[in-house]
C-alpha cells in the first residue's frame, strides 16, 4: 500500500520499509496488519520533513485486514505529543517488538488461554517512529498503538537504544571480540595439548623416581571411616560359635580340620592362601584313658589316699544353663587337667609349700633349711611363667611338681562360675611347662608336673603338719593353716607322653597395589587347650572379621592398600610358639626383606580397656588409632571416656615416654605369644594388643574347660561390641602401616625410649655393683661412650621425624627415589639391632640386644639383657662363690657394652640421609 506524503505530490517509493508480522491469539490466522511505507523524499531528505504522525484506530474490529494505518502532518503542537524520556522508554520497547520479525503476541505477556472475545486494547499511547533524536529532525513522527492490558514486560531481550550505525558497529564489536575468544581457546587448547606430548616425552626420557608424589591424609581418613563402619559384631559371634564348637589342641584331626576351614573361609573372601605344613612337631598330650592323679600316704591305715583323679567336674548348677550345660558335655576330654611336655611316669616324696616359685621364695625356703632334694613342690600360679616355676623347683633337686590356682589370686568375688567369671573349685588351667620357643628337642622338663584344683589343694594343706608360713604374703585364701612342709608323703602319677604330630599354619595375602612386596603382618593362633572361645578364639573370629571388611570394602570400591597385608594363622602356638618360631625360621630372609611390621591379638578377655605390648616405633602410631575408636561399654561413656585411648590413658596412666602423656603404658614386648620370633630373632617391628576390664583383672578362667561360647555370650562381650572395636583398632593400624606414603613409625621415640632404658640399666647394675667390679673409670667410660652414640642417634632421628611427617600429613611432595629411600632404611632400623648369632652363645634364638626376653624370668620386666643377662649372672655367682664364673660373665659384660654401641651407630647411619 501507499500513502501520500503531506509535503510532496508524489507517492512513497517504498524505501526504508519496515515490517512487523504479528500471531494474533484471539484471531483464527496470521495477519498483516502493518506495513510503515516512507516516502522516498523523506527517506532521503529527512531535514526538510517536519513532522509525520501515524494514526490507528483504536479498535480493530471484527477483521484485522480492514486495519490501515494513516498518515497526518502536524508541527508538534498536538496534545497527544508526550514528553522525551517518556518517548525514549516506549521507542525503546517498539524498536524491539519491531525488530523481531514474525513475533507472536505472547512475547508481549499474553495469556495465550485467554478468552478470545476480550479486548486486549485500549488506552491510545503515542509513539515516535523515528529511532533518531540527535543528529535527524524527523523526531516527531508517532505512532498510536493500542498496549495490551496485562502486557508482562519482563520477557524482554535486552534493549540498545542506538541508532542502526551504531548498532551495526556494536555487532561487528561483538563479533570481533567472539573471534578473538575463540581464537584464544584454540590458541590455548593448542599450547596445552603441545606441554601435554613434551611432558610425555619428558617422562619417557626422565627417570621415573623423579617424579613427585604426595600422600592424601583426607583421603585416608575418610577410607578408615568407611572401613569402620563395615565391622558386625553379629558376624564376629557367629565366627566365635563354630571356631570354638569342638576342642582343637594343636595335632589333632580337629585342629587340622579347623585350619582348613579358615583357610577355605579366607579363600572365598579372594585372599591369595599360602599354606605352611610341618609334618612331624614334637608335641605333649595327655592319655585321656589314664588321667594323671594325686594320692597322699595315710600313716593311720597304711595306704594312698586319692586326693586327685585329674578331672575337674563342672558345678551342679551348670546344669540350669542347657546351653552351657551342652557345651560342656558333649567332649569329656574338657575336664582332664594336665601339663604340656611334663616328664611322664610316677613320683613319690614329702610336699614342701613354695609359694609362686620365684627365685626369691626358693632363696627363703633355703634360708630356712628346707631343702627341695627329692620332694614334690606345692606352687601356686601367678607372679612367673609356669615353666620358670618347674625348672627352677628341677634345678634346686625336686622330683615333682603340683601347679594350682589360689582363690586369693583367682576368686576376688563371693561367687564362681557359672554364677560368675571367678574359677570354681574344681577347675584348674592347662599349659604348657617348655621355656623355650619352636620346636622342643633337648630341653624338656625332667620332672613330673601336674594342675590341680584349690579344692583338692585344700586336702593337702590340711594334712601338712609343718611350720606355718612366717611371711604374710605367702598365704592364700583357702580356709586351712598354709605350711611350709611336713611329713606329709605324696605320690604324683603322670601319664602325659610326647609325640611327633603334624601342624598347619597359613597366610593370606592381600595384595598391595604399589608395593606389593612390603608386607603388614597381622596374626592370630588358632590351636587351643580345650574350646578356646576367649583364647584365642576371639582373636581368630576378630581376625577373619577384618578381614571380612577389608575384602567387601576392596570390591565395593576397588580400593587396595599401597603395600601387601599378610593374616596369618599360627597353629601349636599354646605348646610354645611352634607355629610362627618354626615358620619364621624357615622364611627369615623373606620377612627381613618384606616384613613392616607385625602386630598380634591373640584374646579379648575384657571389655573396657587395653593392654599393649609394642615396639617404640609404633607407640603414637596404636595411641593414635585408639583414638579414633569408640569406646563399646556403657560405664565408660558415662563417665565421659568416649574412645579406647580414653579408658586406655584412664586405667594406665603411667607414662610410656618419660613427660609424655599422650601416649599410655606400653610393656615391653618380651614374650607371651606369637610376636616374639618376630621381634627377637628376626628383628621386625612387633605390637601386641589385648582388651582387659580394668580396673580388676577378670580372666580367671584362663585355660581351663570353661572357656566355651555361653561364657563370651553372657559376661566377656555379650554383643560383640568389644570384638568390633579391637577388629577396628587392630585394622586401623594395620591399614596406617600399609597405606602411608612413609612407613609411619616414629624414630623420635626410639631413641627417647633407648636413652630411659639405657639410664634404668646403668642404675640397675649400679645396684648390684658392677661398677666397682670393673671399675669406675672403665664403668663411666664405657656408659659415657654409648650415651654419646644415642645422643648421635637421637639428633639425626629428630630430623628424620620431621621428615617423614610433613611427607605423611600431606604437607610437602617427595619424589619416588626419596621415598624408597626413607621406606628402606626405617624398614631395617629395628634389624639394626640384632646379632646373627644371638646376644649369647647359650641363646641362639634370641638376638635382639633390647626387646629379647630376659634369662631369669624375675628379670621379666627388664630389658637391654645384652648387660643384664650377664650382669644378673656374675652376681648369682659371686654369691656362690663362683670366680670363674663371676669373670666370664664380667667379660661377657664388656662385650655386651660394645655390641650395643655397635648397634647403636648402626641405627644412626641408618637414619643419616641427604637433604
Amino acid at each position: 500500500m501507499f500513502a501520500k506524503c503531506p509535503n510532496e505530490s508524489a507517492y512513497c517509493a517504498g524505501v526504508g520499509i519496515r515490517r512487523a508480522v504479528v500471531r494474533l491469539q484471539n484471531f483464527d490466522s496470521e495477519q498483516n496488519i502493518l506495513e510503515e511505507d516512507f516516502c522516498e523524499q523523506c527517506s532521503t531528505r529527512r531535514n526538510s520533513c517536519k513532522s509525520l504522525i501515524m494514526t490507528r484506530h483504536s479498535s480493530f474490529g471484527e477483521n484485522p485486514a480492514n486495519v490501515m494505518p494513516t498518515f497526518h502532518h502536524t508541527n508538534a503542537t498536538t496534545a497527544e505529543y508526550e514528553p522525551p524520556k517518556k518517548r525514549q522508554s516506549k521507542l525503546m520497547e517498539w524498536e524491539r517488538f519491531s525488530n523481531q520479525a514474525n513475533s507472536p503476541l505472547d512475547l508481549y505477556g499474553f495469556d495465550q488461554s485467554a478468552d478470545r472475545d476480550k479486548n486486549y486494547y485500549n488506552d491510545d499511547i503515542w509513539w515516535p517512529l523515528s529511532t533518531s533524536y540527535s543528529s535527524h529532525s524527523c523526531k516527531n513522527y508517532l505512532f498510536k498503538y493500542k498496549r495490551p492490558r496485562k502486557a508482562k514486560w519482563r520477557n524482554f531481550l535486552p534493549e540498545f537504544p542506538f541508532s542502526f550505525g551504531r548498532r551495526f558497529v556494536f555487532s561487528i564489536l561483538i563479533l570481533l571480540f567472539a573471534l578473538s575468544t575463540a581464537l584464544t581457546i584454540i590458541v590455548l587448547a593448542l599450547i596445552t595439548h603441545n606441554q601435554a606430548i613434551i611432558d610425555m616425552k619428558l617422562k619417557n626420557t626422565l627417570e621415573p623416581y623423579e617424579r613427585l608424589l604426595q600422600n592424601n591424609k583426607e583421603e585416608q581418613y575418610k577410607i578408615s571411616r568407611q572401613m569402620m563402619a563395615e565391622f558386625n559384631g553379629t558376624e564376629i559371634r557367629q565366627n566365635l560359635h563354630w571356631i570354638a564348637h569342638k576342642m582343637h589342641i594343636a595335632g589333632t584331626d580337629e585342629q587340622l580340620e579347623l585350619m582348613d576351614k579358615l583357610a577355605q573361609k579366607y579363600r572365598e573372601m579372594e585372599f591369595d592362601v599360602r599354606t605352611y605344613d610341618y609334618p612331624e612337631v614334637l608335641l605333649s598330650v595327655p592319655n585321656f584313658d589314664r588321667p594323671n592323679k594325686v594320692h597322699s600316704w595315710n600313716e593311720r591305715h597304711l595306704r594312698w589316699e586319692l586326693i586327685s583323679d585329674g578331672i575337674g567336674r563342672p558345678p551342679k548348677s551348670v546344669k540350669t544353663h542347657p546351653e552351657l550345660n551342652m557345651q560342656l558335655g558333649d567332649d569329656p576330654r574338657l575336664l582332664y587337667w594336665w601339663n604340656a611336655f611334663s616328664e611322664n611316669g610316677t613320683a613319690i616324696g614329702q610336699l614342701v609349700y613354695a609359694n609362686y616359685g620365684t627365685v626369691e621364695d626358693f632363696e627363703l625356703l633355703e634360708k630356712w633349711n628346707i631343702s627341695m632334694e627329692g620332694k614334690i613342690v606345692l606352687i601356686r600360679y601367678g607372679s612367673i611363667f609356669r615353666g620358670e616355676k618347674i625348672r627352677l623347683a628341677e634345678e634346686r633337686g625336686a622330683v615333682g611338681a603340683i601347679l594350682f590356682a589360689d582363690p586369693f589370686d583367682y576368686v576376688p568375688g563371693n561367687k564362681t562360675f557359672p554364677d560368675d567369671l571367678w574359677m570354681p573349685a574344681l577347675a584348674s588351667q592347662r599349659g604348657t611347662i617348655y621355656r623355650g620357643t619352636g620346636d622342643p628337642e633337648g630341653v624338656l622338663p625332667r620332672i613330673v608336673v601336674t594342675s590341680i584344683g584349690y579344692a583338692n589343694v585344700h586336702k593337702l594343706l590340711h594334712r601338712m603338719d609343718g611350720p606355718i608360713v612366717p611371711w604374710s604374703r605367702w598365704s592364700g585364701a583357702l580356709p586351712v593353716p598354709y605350711r611350709l612342709t611336713g611329713s606329709l608323703l605324696v605320690r604324683l602319677d603322670v601319664w602325659t607322653r610326647t609325640e611327633r604330630r603334624p601342624i598347619r599354619n597359613f597366610v593370606a595375602l592381600m595384595r598391595g597395589r604399589e608395593e606389593p612386596d612390603r608386607w603388614v603382618m597381622v596374626g592370630n593362633h588358632a590351636d587351643a587347650w580345650t574350646k578356646g572361645s576367649i583364647d584365642p578364639g576371639t582373636g581368630t573370629s576378630t581376625m577373619m572379621e577384618m578381614a571380612r571388611v577389608l575384602s567387601k570394602y576392596s570390591a565395593m570400591t576397588g580400593w587396595k592398600p599401597r603395600r601387601t597385608i599378610a593374616f596369618c594363622q599360627w597353629d601349636a602356638e599354646e605348646f610354645g610358639l611352634i607355629g610362627s618360631t618354626e615358620w619364621v625360621e624357615q622364611n627369615l630372609r623373606l620377612i627381613q626383606k618384606r616384613a613392616i611390621a607385625y602386630v598380634n591379638v591373640d584374646n579379648l578377655n575384657g571389655n573396657n580397656s587395653l593392654v599393649v605390648k609394642s615396639v617404640p616405633l609404633l607407640y603414637r602410631l596404636i595411641a593414635e588409632a585408639a583414638s579414633r575408636v569408640e569406646q563399646p561399654v556403657k560405664s565408660e561413656l558415662k563417665s565421659g571416656r568416649n574412645t579406647l585411648l580414653d579408658s586406655w590413658q584412664f586405667h594406665n596412666p603411667r607414662p610410656t615416654l618419660p613427660g609424655d602423656r599422650s601416649v599410655p603404658h606400653i610393656l615391653p614386648p618380651h614374650s607371651g605369644s606369637d610376636f616374639q620370633p618376630f621381634i627377637a630373632f628376626a628383628g621386625v617391628p612387633v605390637a601386641d594388643l589385648r582388651m582387659e576390664s580394668a580396673p580388676q583383672y577378670s580372666y580367671m578362667l584362663y585355660h581351663t574347660a570353661y572357656e566355651v561360647p555361653w561364657l563370651n555370650d553372657n559376661f566377656v562381650d555379650p554383643e560383640g561390641n568389644a570384638s568390633v572395636a579391637m577388629g577396628q583398632l587392630w585394622l586401623e593400624i594395620a591399614r596406617n602401616l600399609a597405606d602411608n606414603m612413609i612407613i609411619p613409625f616414629n624414630v623420635e621415640d626410639y631413641t627417647i625410649a633407648l636413652k630411659e632404658f639405657c639410664t634404668k640399666a646403668n642404675t640397675q647394675m649400679k645396684m648390684i655393683g658392677i661398677d666397682s667390679a670393673m671399675d669406675v673409670q672403665i664403668y663411666n667410660k664405657r656408659i659415657d661412650f654409648l650415651s654419646d652414640s644415642i645422643r648421635r642417634f637421637q639428633e639425626k632421628a629428630v630430623k628424620f621425624q620431621r621428615l617423614i611427617h610433613a611427607i605423611n600429613s600431606g604437607d610437602r611432595r617427595v619424589p619416588l627415589l626419596r621415598r624408597e629411600q626413607l621406606n628402606q632404611r626405617l624398614q631395617s632400623l629395628e634389624q639394626c639391632f640384632v646379632l646373627d648369632n644371638g646376644i649369647s652363645a647359650d641363646r641362639p634364638a634370641f638376638r635382639h640386644v633390647i626387646f629379647s626376653a630376659p634369662e631369669e624370668a624375675s628379670n621379666a620386666g627388664m630389658l637391654l639383657p645384652i648387660l643384664l643377662d650377664p650382669s644378673f649372672k656374675w652376681l648369682s655367682a659371686q654369691r656362690r662363690a663362683n670366680q670363674m664364673e663371676a669373670n666370664h660373665r664380667m667379660e661377657q659384660l664388656k662385650v655386651g657394652f660394645s655390641l650395643l654401641q655397635f648397634c647403636v651407630e648402626c641405627a644412626s647411619e641408618a637414619l643419616t640421609i641427604d637433604q
